[in-house]
């Protein structure tokens, strides 16, 4: 599957639109998607960035004072790409010519439904759009915002009218695959150190604000690390204010920050989309409103434990969340805890997935598939849906996986996409039919994997066994999601309960 991915980073919006699509893309190569992207030059070098991280990019042409007016009709943030929508959407197709893309990722607040409409006319693309502000009209196959909100559909309103599905909360961080594995901040009592780390352009030097914070109002006397990249304008008065502070040193385009964020007992940082890493990591953090559509997103979070919210980088008022943090030892351990409850490091996976579940593959499983399957198959959700939900041992699953790949008339399959395994499907064949059971990896729901696993299970079934007629399952009541997925593959329901599935020849 090709994915092309529309984004830029400049000063002015900073590098965490372009950083959280690489994220997207490298969940999306993971499962074998062919990823490019198109950028413009708006004062940052985003070509090298994406081919520093592996991918294909096309340049468009730098913006001049010659093209059309942006227009008093266009969104908000209309000039931070300093051309008009439709002569960069015409642009951005220019450049794919040839490439067919079958998905289309755009993350700009620049442009709305008419550059989604006229990209997916001229190249046939999905569009996926990437979002948080909901405050301009969408047209989308797939909408994604990974802000906490309590309704998605209620934030968007109107201006989802034309998004066919939306994908909200933390679920869905666009955060690097590497978080999935990465270990842990453990928890201290003492605040031993402070992290920094304000963005990657940091324009307003929040970083030496907050240095000043911790230093001259906190009283802080432990070490300090900056980190920042060579994006920010600051560098040389950080460079001086390390020189001059003892105990604070600067660090400059760490290749990932998984190990900064886990090795201080306290980080300040900007709202955007960093917070999400520190998160997963569970760093207890001091979050600066560093834009305004960053607020509302703060507040949820400093509402539901995983942050402090602060509304100033101004040195005094930051500086007294630091000194009441230092202090209270619980208000930290909350925020540990409640923040790698939100984000687990998967969210560019799942949205990985969603996009690519028709890519969804099955084989014959083997003995060594056990183990795989043995925590999907007990957990609560999973086992909730069968006729005896009662929890499995493990040497009784072993023992019944491996009969079922003696046994001639069971055909016992695990599904895949690129090389993750996402779930299981089995066959008990009785005649011409065939009964189906399945479930999926618990953490990888609602992304539309159950359709496409039922589909792969017709195609298997008609062109491996072609002496059945037909597909059978039985779908207990309350499991609407398992009840949709079946209806969105086809099956009709026999009676309340069953569903069937007759095989086309």
């Amino acid at each position: 599957m090709k994915i092309a991915v529309r984004v830029d980073a400049s000063i002015r919006m900073g590098v965490g639109h372009l950083k959280r699509c690489i994220s997207l893309a490298r969940g999306l190569g993971r499962l074998g998607a062919q990823v490019s992207f198109v950028v413009r030059n708006l004062g940052l070098d985003s070509e090298a960035s994406v081919r520093g991280a592996g991918f294909e990019v096309f340049g468009l042409p730098p913006p001049s004072t010659a093209e059309a007016p942006i227009g008093n009709d266009s969104p908000a943030h209309a000039a931070w790409v300093a051309v008009s929508q439709l002569l960069d959407a015409e642009q951005t197709c220019a450049v794919l010519e040839g490439q067919a893309p079958d998905w289309m990722v755009v993350d700009s607040y620049a442009f709305d439904a008419r550059w989604h409409e006229r990209v997916r006319q001229l190249t046939a693309a999905r569009i996926c759009a990437i979002d948080d502000l909901a405050d301009r009209p969408l047209q989308a196959a797939l909408l994604v915002d990974h802000n906490l909100a309590v309704d998605h559909q209620e934030k968007y309103g109107r201006h989802a009218a034309g998004v066919a599905r939306i994908l909200g909360g933390p679920r869905f961080a666009l955060i690097d695959p590497s978080y999935e594995d990465a270990p842990p901040y453990r928890f201290s009592r003492e605040v031993r150190s402070i992290g920094i780390f304000m963005g990657g352009t940091d324009p307003w030097n929040a970083s030496e604000a907050a240095v000043l914070a911790c230093r001259d109002v906190a009283g802080f006397t432990g070490p300090i690390e900056i980190s920042a990249t060579a994006a920010n304008p600051h560098l040389p008065s950080l460079r001086a204010l390390c020189a001059n502070r003892p105990g604070v040193s600067l660090q400059v385009d760490a290749p990932e920050l998984t190990a900064f964020f886990a090795r201080h007992d306290l980080q300040i940082g900007a709202g955007g989309g960093a917070v999400w890493e520190r998160c997963c990591i569970g760093a207890p953090t001091i979050a600066a409103v560093m834009a305004e559509n960053q607020r509302a997103s703060l507040t949820e979070l400093a509402a539901f434990g995983a942050v402090c919210k602060a509304d100033s980088i101004d040195p005094p008022s930051l500086g007294r969340h630091v000194a009441r943090l230092i202090e209270d030892c619980s208000a930290r351990a909350e925020m540990a805890h409640s923040s790698r409850q939100l984000v687990d490091g998967r969210g560019a996976t799942r949205v990985a997935l969603a996009m690519m579940a028709e890519a969804l593959e099955l084989r014959p499983a083997t003995a060594g598939d056990a183990a795989r399957a043995y925590p999907w198959r007990n957990a609560p959700g999973t086992r909730s849906h069968f006729r005896d939900p009662s929890e499995i041992e493990w040497e009784a699953h072993r023992t019944w996986w491996l009969r079922c790949l003696e046994h001639p008339q069971r055909r016992l399959l695990v599904a895949t996409c690129g090389r993750l395994e996402v779930g299981i499907l089995r066959l008990d064949i009785s005649s011409t039919c065939a009964e189906l059971s399945l479930y999926l990896d618990p953490e990888l729901h609602r992304l539309g994997l159950g359709t496409a696993l039922l589909r792969a299970g017709q195609e298997w079934a008609r062109g491996q066994e072609p002496t059945l007629e037909c597909l059978t399952a039985e779908v207990l009541n309350g499991n609407d999601a398992s009840a949709a997925a079946f209806d969105a593959a086809g099956f009709l329901r026999a009676t309340p309960q069953k569903r069937l599935w007759e095989i086309p020849r």
